[in-house]
C-alpha cells in the first residue's frame, strides 16, 4: 500500500511552482520513539518540493517498519537528497552510514529515474570519498560514476568527472574511455557562444586536471585524440596560463607550433609570451623538437622581422631561436 502510494505520487510530473503547505510534527524534546510534547507546524514550499517530501515520508516509513527492500532504501535516500536543502546541515551527518557500494547503486537508480539533483549529489560525495571502489564493475559493465560521464546533464557530468579526478585511478576501468572526451569538453566549454561564469571555472579545473595527468602519467589512452581543441582556450586571458601548462606537456607537433605562434604574437602581453617560451623549452626537453624544418625556418623570418620591435619581443624571440638551434 505504501509502495503503491509512492508510485502514484511519482506520476505527478505536471506540478507547478505554486506554494503548498507541508505539515510536520515538531518534537520539543525526546527521541522519535518517545518524542514528548510537541506541536503541529506548517511550512510553505513549492508544490514540487512538497510532493517529494511526501514521497520521502512514505519511503522513510518503510524503513521504520523494518521491511524495506534495497529499492526502498534507495528511494528513501534519493528523495532525502532532493529535499535536503530545506534541512540545513542534515546531509553531512548521514554519509557515514552509507557504503560506497550503496551510494553507487543509488546513483545508478537516480540516473535511471531522472532524479538529477540527487544523482549529482551522489557523484560529488563519491568524489569526496576518493574510494576507487566507486569505479568497480561487474562483468565489464561500467560503474554508475563512469556512466554519468556521458550524461547530457552538464552538472551531473561535471560532478562525475570531478569525482574521478579526485579518485585518481592508477589503472584503467570499464568506462575509462569517457574520461578524455569529458575533460576536453569541459576544458573548451568556455569558448562556447553562450557560456556561463561557471563554464570558465570548470574549464580552468579541466585544464588543470589535463596538465596533472600528462605530467604524472594516466590510464587514458585516448588523451591526445582531441588535443587539437586546446587552441580554443589559448587566447582566452583567464585560461592562458592553464593552457600553457597543458601545452608544455602535451607532446605533439601541433602543441609546439601553437606555442611558437603565441610567442611570436607581438600584441600579447610579454609576460604571457615569456611563459609560453618556458613551456616550449619544457616540451622540447621532454619530447624533442617536433617541428618541421619549414616551421623552424619561419621562426627565423619572424625574428628578422622583429628588427623594429621592442627589446622584450626581440629577447623572447632570440631565446626561442637559441632553443631551436640546440
Amino acid at each position: 500500500m505504501i509502495r503503491s502510494e509512492i508510485r502514484r505520487l511519482e506520476t505527478f510530473s505536471n506540478l507547478n511552482a505554486d506554494e503548498a503547505t507541508w505539515w510536520i510534527w515538531h518534537h520539543k524534546t525526546g527521541p522519535l520513539a518517545n518524542p514528548g510534547p510537541g506541536k503541529l507546524v506548517t511550512n510553505q514550499h513549492p508544490s514540487t518540493i512538497v510532493n517529494k517530501l511526501a514521497i520521502h515520508r512514505l519511503a522513510a516509513t518503510l524503513q521504520f517498519l523494518g521491511v524495506p527492500t534495497v529499492e526502498d532504501q534507495q528511494t528513501e535516500l534519493i528523495y532525502w537528497l532532493e529535499t535536503a536543502t530545506i534541512r540545513a546541515g542534515a546531509v553531512a551527518r548521514r554519509w557515514d552510514e552509507i557504503s560506497t557500494e550503496n551510494l553507487s547503486d543509488t546513483l545508478a537508480k537516480a540516473i535511471h529515474d531522472d532524479h538529477l539533483a540527487a544523482a549529482t549529489t551522489c557523484a560529488a560525495q563519491l568524489g569526496r570519498r576518493a574510494d576507487v571502489a566507486a569505479l568497480s564493475s561487474v562483468g565489464g559493465q561500467r560503474s554508475s560514476l563512469a556512466t554519468a560521464l556521458a550524461h547530457p546533464n552538464r552538472e551531473l557530468r561535471y560532478a562525475a568527472l570531478e569525482a574521478i579526478m579526485k579518485i585518481k585511478p592508477q589503472q584503467t576501468f570499464a568506462g575509462a574511455s569517457g574520461v578524455s572526451p569529458a575533460l576536453w569538453h569541459f576544458a573548451t566549454s568556455a569558448a562556447e557562444k553562450e557560456k556561463q561564469p561557471e563554464h570558465t571555472e570548470q574549464a580552468a579545473a579541466a585544464l588543470g586536471w589535463l596538465a596533472e595527468l600528462l605530467e604524472t602519467g594516466h590510464p587514458y589512452d585516448e588523451m591526445l585524440r582531441d588535443a587539437k581543441q586546446i587552441s580554443l582556450t589559448l587566447y582566452q586571458p583567464e585560461l592562458t596560463e592553464a593552457t600553457l601548462r597543458v601545452l608544455a606537456v602535451l607532446g605533439t607537433a601541433d602543441s609546439q607550433q601553437l606555442l611558437l605562434n603565441f610567442i611570436s604574437t607581438n600584441t600579447l602581453p610579454i609576460e604571457s609570451r615569456r611563459t609560453a617560451s618556458q613551456a616550449l623549452a619544457t616540451s622540447v626537453k621532454r619530447f624533442g623538437k617536433l617541428l618541421t624544418s619549414g616551421e623552424i625556418l619561419r621562426q627565423y623570418d619572424r625574428y628578422n622581422a622583429s628588427e623594429t620591435a621592442d627589446s622584450d619581443t626581440q629577447e623572447v624571440l632570440s631565446e626561442v631561436l637559441d632553443l631551436l638551434e640546440k
